[in-house]
């Protein structure tokens, strides 16, 4: 069975109007429709550690922390990732002394192996020099005893 209400038995309803700065804080009371940029709030370094020292040392729970520094579940386990991801930079001072030290080390080996290049450019370019003369004085000694069977000519060895 279906009940009517009767409008003397239904209280009656004041509705109130609020102005959309009323309703957000963040809106800014100016006119209707204007929009004002957010202002987010940044954190430290500092203050990030600080935040995620409270629940992963001090063991307090992770809504109490986020609603006491006013920041969102969400981007505290973002915190969280970006410091678990990058806790090798904390020990990065060691590191670093050992890459500069690789560095070096790859670097003068460099130095070493360009070294070694120009000298085995200037020795096979001195070598290749000789031979060349080698094979005219054969020449002129196989063409002087009559040996031209056994050497080729010098314009067939440059």
């Amino acid at each position: 069975m279906k009940r009517r209400w009767r409008g003397s038995v239904l209280p009656q309803l004041k509705l109130e109007f609020l102005t959309r700065a009323e309703c957000n804080p963040l809106a800014g009371g100016g006119p209707v429709g204007t929009r004002r940029a957010r202002r987010y709030r940044q954190h430290s370094a500092a203050d990030k550690v600080a935040i995620l020292r409270q629940v992963l040392l001090e063991g307090q729970a992770v809504s109490k922390v986020c609603e006491e520094h006013d920041v969102s579940p969400a981007l505290f386990y973002a915190w969280q990732k970006q410091f678990f991801d990058n806790g090798a930079a904390a020990f990065a001072k060691e590191a670093s002394a050992e890459q500069r030290d690789l560095e070096r080390q790859v670097e003068a080996l460099r130095q070493r192996l360009t070294q070694k290049d120009r000298v085995i450019a200037k020795v096979t370019e001195e070598f290749v020099k000789t031979k060349k003369a080698l094979r005219e004085v054969v020449w002129v000694i196989s063409d002087t005893f009559g040996y031209k069977s056994m050497v080729r000519s010098p314009a067939a060895c440059r």
